[in-house]
């Protein structure tokens, strides 16, 4: 049984992309973001509430602000940028045949068309959120399948069957099912 499924690279998917691949994958970043929010704000109660005006404290906090607002430029303003920089993505639409051994990619747009067929072994990880699931062939490379444009099959019986595919170990879920 093949199953088959789609995807279009329009703004909405590839921002909720790239806010999964910043955020969502990785736990570790997501605890130092809010340890850094923490230590801000404990900056800032101690210079408002005791007058502290202390040069290294002050400079301390110009520097978490900093840092704060170039993460959220990276998080919001960034992924905008380069989304219309690379008008070629515009409207591609991927359509992926989950075959026994392997995944057969055909890739259609106005400025490309292409096909691509790829091994389950080489597969780097999989992830799997409430709307999509992404197929990682490196760290930072995925194919995104729109769990809603599932055909031939349903989005549980892909993600029982990539499971069985790439093994249990490389296959993330996150989201509740």
């Amino acid at each position: 049984m093949n199953i088959k499924a789609s995807s279009k690279y329009d703004w909405e998917t590839i921002k909720k992309f790239n806010r999964f691949h910043c955020l969502a994958k990785n736990k570790a970043l997501n605890i130092a973001l809010l340890l850094l929010d923490i230590v801000c704000a404990f900056l800032f109660v101690l210079i408002c509430v005791w007058n502290l005006l202390d040069f290294e404290l002050v400079m301390t906090y110009v520097l978490v602000v900093f840092v704060n607002v170039m993460l959220a430029f990276m998080f919001f303003v960034l992924p905008k940028i380069q989304y219309n920089q690379n008008k070629m993505l515009h409207g591609v639409i991927n359509n992926i045949e989950f075959e026994e051994n392997e995944m057969s990619l055909t890739q259609i747009g106005d400025n490309t068309n292409s096909t691509a067929k790829i091994k389950y072994e080489a597969v780097w990880r999989v992830y799997e959120t409430k709307d999509f699931i992404y197929i990682y062939v490196n760290s930072r490379q995925a194919y995104i399948v729109d769990k809603s444009k599932v055909v031939d099959g349903t989005a549980t019986e892909l993600r029982m069957f990539l499971v069985k595919a790439v093994g249990m170990s490389k296959y993330k879920l996150k989201c509740k099912v």
